[in-house]
């Protein structure tokens, strides 16, 4: 009897102790676990994605052969822009080659029909479709794969290349534009993913971060959670 009445006179206080201690130490579990999935993430990169960094105004060109052009509505998922004028020979045989590369591994690798190349030149000014279209004749890739050589209005070129695409054109003493010759990626919704210099960047870098684009596009379910949680969490590659 004296047994039985100790063990009751303890049951209820141990009892609410241990249903408090219960989910207290579950709790912490699942906040330990969450804080070393979240360090993992961030940590570790399993997904890597390009910074989404502003919106590329919508915008109308003309290519070389006189056909319009007009952005968003001709945007793949992957849109690959080089800025460079038909005058800069500097800038023309690194873009050249960075193209040539881009396009033989997106051939390749089965990408062609989620990529659109284009080429803007930053100096309206001083440039006429002839101009464009013996560019296009200098440069094989451009012809062979079909890219627009695009011409606008300087203040289309103004709101593409600077306000969309980041990069400043001035003058020279000469009239002609001064400006770095750049690569861009824009996806598929507009937004500026990535920007090169044409005489810096690699075409293995490109096609690397190309791929990051294209698979963030086909992400579905619960790949698309991981994905906008690498943009949480600032998982851009190194």
């Amino acid at each position: 009897m004296q047994g039985h009445a100790a063990v009751a006179g303890t049951n209820p206080e141990t009892t609410r102790a241990r249903r408090l201690s219960a989910p207290l130490a579950v709790g912490l579990v699942l906040a330990g676990a969450l804080v070393a999935g979240v360090l993992y993430f961030a940590l570790a990169r399993p997904v890597q994605v390009l910074p989404r960094m502003n919106a590329v105004p919508p915008f109308q060109m003309a290519d070389q052969r006189g056909g319009e052009y007009r952005f968003p509505d001709r945007a793949r998922p992957v849109n690959v822009f080089v800025v460079a004028a038909s005058w800069d020979e500097r800038a023309i045989h690194p873009a050249a080659h960075l193209l040539e590369g881009i396009w033989q591994e997106a051939d390749a690798r089965g990408w062609l029909d989620r990529m659109q190349l284009a080429w803007i030149t930053p100096d309206p000014e001083n440039e006429d479709p002839q101009s464009l279209a013996s560019l296009a004749g200098r440069v094989p890739v451009l012809s062979r794969a079909g890219v627009p050589v695009l011409l606008g209005a300087p203040v289309a070129v103004r709101m593409a290349v600077g306000a969309g695409f980041g990069i400043y054109v001035g003058a020279s003493e000469d009239g002609r534009a001064v400006y770095e010759p750049a690569v861009v990626l824009v996806d598929d919704r507009g937004i500026l993913r990535g920007r090169y210099s044409v005489r810096s960047v690699t075409s293995d870098r490109l096609t690397r971060d190309i791929g990051l684009l294209i698979n963030e596009y086909e992400a579905e379910g619960a790949g698309r959670v991981l994905f906008e949680a690498a943009h949480l969490f600032v998982c851009y590659p190194r």
